[in-house]
């Protein structure tokens, strides 16, 4: 039985409050990976595969890190963008980062499968070279009218939403 394939997709070092200070999206995802994998379904086995840079399988050398997300992104089950307006790290002479890229690829290979939870928005950075690449994402997500439900402003909002976005994906 092949299981359901999940992509979680945002920047991995930005801060989420969590009552306590801050943990970075990558905890988050980390622990939401666990948890939805953990998750048996009818038959009593595993039935869900996530998938999240952090622990990624090396993939072949013809892939690189870009093409392995986009790759990821276009063959996905269900695919949950974690959104706070961070575009991520991009190919030199690329107009758009990566969880931009993203998104764009799962939106338009299918977008029924696509949620966001909107998070917070994270207004740490005044300088840096991906606030051109931060402005267009977030353009294009204004752009597309998902529906995004209520703001996770903290650590168990966000995996809150995220769960009820993985629950009506399915």
């Amino acid at each position: 039985m092949s299981r359901i394939q999940v992509v979680i997709s945002s920047r991995c070092n930005d801060p989420v409050p969590d009552g306590k200070g801050a943990r970075s999206l990558s905890d988050v995802r980390l622990e939401l990976q666990r948890e939805v994998e953990s998750l048996l379904v009818l038959d009593g086995r595993p039935s869900f595969e996530v998938w999240i840079s952090e622990t990624g399988e090396p993939a072949a050398a013809d892939h690189d890190a870009w093409e392995e997300c986009m790759r990821r992104a276009r063959n996905c089950d269900v695919f949950v963008c974690l959104f706070n307006g961070h575009s991520g790290w991009a190919e030199p002479g690329s107009s758009v980062g990566i969880c931009h890229a993203e998104l764009q690829t799962a939106v338009d290979s299918a977008p029924e499968r696509v949620r966001l939870v909107l998070l917070e928005p994270d207004r740490s950075r005044t300088e840096s070279p991906e606030m051109d690449w931060d402005a267009r994402f977030r353009s294009y997500v204004d752009q597309l009218s998902l529906f995004r439900g209520t703001i996770a402003t903290n650590a168990n909002e966000v995996r809150d939403q995220s769960m009820h976005a993985l629950r009506s994906a399915i």
